[in-house]
């Protein structure tokens, strides 16, 4: 989808934030070492180096402050992005995540890189050790792991593990913050100023995406982008969902009470063609986007569907697997049911003759949430109108209820 291929292209989703006239970064694309060093100076240090494509932070050094740092840099972004790295002003404040579900923003958390808090007794590495301890059993937390990096970054600060912090001095022990590398997370839902609020639905529905993260760097999420200094940073189609609360809201917005995710479905047995043009025509009428299929025949709205080989099972399913697809009326026969049983688990109304026997009959029932007869020839009663009104009103009720509607680019007229 178009919002997956931005998400994975930093440079890509960055012009499209800044032509919504949102806060994007300063960056360009380098080369090589010498254009990268050229980018920095002109857009002046601190620097930030990334991958094109890349995610949870892989290959990513922050807070670049000379041009030998610069190279390390370039060489490590390189070496996951070859075809170019990512030269970007640094931005100074605490990363935010804000999280967009179905249109609404459902979280916000301030995330901060791995870190210990000195007490002016014990070293870097004990503290590390007792975070650790502090963390087992917490979802939400990950060992503070040392490497390399960490290393380098302790050095720079004129650090090392033996060093002992003075009492609450805060020690970042990575330059990103991320949460799969040690770091924290708080939940600043409750302060996030209307205008920020906007900007992530906003770029939520230029992204087209039903789920997205925004990464959203300030120093103070409390105050509107417009009178602060900071910069949507990167766009994720993997907002981060780690742990339950958070899952229970997405899965609360996007599934809401009541609400089963499915269509309206109608299966008719052994019915005349004119019967499964009334059932059609009614819920037509209600401006549903109608599928048909029969053993023969499929279409959506108004438009053939499948090949001529395809079995009703087949043709079912081709139109459920469309978006667009906003009813569903299937026509089989007792063969076809008895060969190849019923195409799908489960159906709203069935439609079914006297004539048909009683073992068929049975079984239809036990798979379809009501039932009744239609004789040959027989117009629709009021009763059975009135089934497929209610099933059509529960349908518009729990999309009331959603996100969003189903995509109706193919429509019944």
């Amino acid at each position: 989808m178009t919002g997956d291929i931005l998400c994975r292209n930093k440079v890509y989703s960055n012009e499209l934030i800044n032509r919504l006239g949102f806060p994007g970064v300063v960056h360009e694309v380098a080369r090589n070492p010498d254009h990268a060093a050229k980018i920095a100076a002109l857009i002046g240090y601190p620097v930030v180096t990334k991958p094109i494509s890349a995610g949870m932070e892989k290959g990513i050094t922050t807070s670049i402050d000379n041009p030998d740092e610069l190279v390390a840099a370039f060489k490590l972004a390189a070496s996951i992005s070859p075809r170019g790295v990512i030269i970007e002003k640094y931005v100074k404040g605490t990363d935010h995540r804000l999280a967009v579900f179905g249109g609404e923003l459902l979280w916000v958390m301030a995330r901060y890189p791995a870190r210990v808090i000195g007490d002016g007794v014990h070293s870097i590495a004990t503290l590390i050790g007792q975070e650790n301890l502090r963390r087992k059993g917490d979802i939400d937390k990950k060992a503070i792991m040392q490497d390399a990096a960490m290393d380098e970054l302790l050095a720079k600060m004129g650090l090392s593990y033996d060093s002992v912090p003075a009492p609450g001095k805060a020690i970042n022990l990575r330059s990103v913050a991320n949460v799969s590398m040690g770091g924290t997370m708080e939940d600043v839902m409750p302060r996030i100023h209307p205008d920020n609020r906007y900007m992530a639905l906003a770029i939520a529905r230029a992204f087209r995406m039903n789920a997205i993260g925004i990464d959203f760097i300030t120093e103070d999420i409390s105050k509107s982008w417009r009178e602060s200094s900071c910069a949507v940073i990167e766009v994720n189609q993997t907002p981060g969902v780690l742990c339950y609360i958070r899952a229970e809201k997405q899965l609360n917005r996007m599934f809401p009470s009541g609400n089963d995710g499915r269509i309206p479905t109608i299966l008719l047995i052994e019915a005349p063609p004119e019967s499964a043009k009334q059932v059609a025509t009614l819920l037509q009428d209600a401006n549903l986007c109608v599928g048909q299929a029969t053993a023969s025949q499929t279409f959506l709205g108004k438009h053939p569907r499948g090949k001529s080989s395809d079995t009703l099972n087949v043709r079912v399913n081709s139109l459920i697997f469309d978006p667009a697809c906003e009813a569903l009326v299937a026509s089989a026969s007792k063969e076809g049911i008895v060969q190849d049983g019923l195409p799908l688990d489960k159906f709203d109304f069935a439609l079914i003759p006297g004539s048909l026997p009683s073992e068929i009959a049975d079984f239809i029932r036990k798979h379809c949430s009501q039932a009744d007869y239609l004789e040959h020839g027989q117009p629709l009663s009021e009763s059975m109108q009135k089934t497929l009104n209610d099933l059509v009103l529960r349908y518009r009720s729990n999309l009331a209820g959603s996100p969003h509607s189903r995509f109706t680019s193919v429509t019944s007229n």
